[in-house]
């Protein structure tokens, strides 16, 4: 995959913070940033997502609801277990 140079700007104390984070990780500050984006785009994308089917549920006639409010609990269960699954990963990570 091709690699792209990009500088940032943040403050100073955000960025202690990521240096130590970075450290106690075993990563460069590189690769933790682009764990950390990686992470907030996959966490936009479900966002949205689950944004689409409430949506579609919300168009649904009263009677047909029930199913879809069940839908929209067990994608939220689900999109939640797979942030606290991909963030624990991240941080067991050498």
């Amino acid at each position: 995959m091709a690699t792209v140079r990009t500088s940032i700007t943040t403050n100073a104390e955000l960025f202690k913070r990521a240096e130590s984070a970075a450290k106690k990780l075993g990563v460069s500050l590189s690769s933790l940033f682009a764990s950390a984006l990686r992470e907030f785009l996959a966490q936009e994308e479900n966002r949205q997502h689950l944004q689409r089917l409430n949506m579609v549920a919300d168009k649904l006639p009263p009677d047909e609801r029930a199913v879809p409010v069940g839908m929209k609990r067990r994608q939220r269960e689900i999109v939640t277990a797979e942030f606290r699954r991909r963030r624990d990963d991240a941080s067991a990570a050498p």
